[in-house]
This record gives C-alpha cells, sequence and structure tokens, in this order.
C-alpha cells in the first residue's frame, strides 16, 4: 500500500465515536478537522493513504482528509478503512464485499457516503 506508515494526525480533545453516536449527534467533519493536529512527520510525499477501521458516514475520513491537506497541500490524500457500515439491510449482500467509494460534504455539514 505504500512505502512508509507513520501516525500524522493526534486529536487535540475528545469528540464522541461515530459509531456509538446516534447519526444527529455524530461529530461533523468541521468538528473532526477542528479536533485533529499533524504531526509533520513526513518529508512532502506523493501521497497518502488514511487508514481507518470502520467508517460511518465518513465525517472522520473527510475532516482528517482536509486536515492534512491544509499540511501538505497538492498532495493527493486516500481514505482507506476495513469495514462499512451498512444502514438499510437489504443493501448487505455479503460479509466480504470490498469497493470504491466517495464521501461529500452536504451543504448541511453532514456527509453522504456512496455506498
Amino acid at each position: 500500500m505504500g512505502g512508509r506508515v507513520a501516525p500524522l494526525l493526534e486529536r487535540t480533545e475528545p469528540i464522541p465515536k461515530a459509531a456509538t453516536s446516534l447519526s444527529s449527534e455524530r461529530p461533523t467533519p468541521l468538528r473532526n478537522c477542528q479536533t485533529l493536529k499533524v504531526k509533520r512527520e513526513l518529508e512532502l510525499p506523493g501521497e497518502i493513504t488514511l487508514v481507518d477501521d470502520v467508517v460511518t458516514a465518513g465525517a472522520t475520513l473527510l475532516g482528517s482528509a482536509n486536515r492534512l491537506l491544509e499540511a501538505y497541500p497538492g498532495v493527493p490524500v486516500r481514505g482507506f478503512a476495513a469495514a462499512r457500515t451498512i444502514t438499510d439491510a437489504s443493501d448487505f449482500h455479503r460479509t466480504i464485499e470490498p469497493v470504491v467509494g466517495t464521501v461529500t460534504l452536504r451543504t448541511n455539514g453532514r456527509t453522504q457516503r456512496e455506498p
């Protein structure tokens, strides 16, 4: 996946976990971004891949990506997660189902994850 692993982000204050919060109480991408600082451990990388355990709505990934883009302008930032939540049971097809998707910021400050 890459040439180097580095813990580039550090949380500056605790926020609720998205996975255990009601959807209306989950931290927004802005709140995630505001509570993260970049630890400048890399020279200018060619790209950055964010690694997360579970993607719920994608707010942590989006907030983290924006914080990294501020520190490393012009460097492509991607996200990778081992698992994603599925709200609608009819969307569940199999336990292992790799997908490529997007997380976008909606006008209300929340995220839209596809798929």
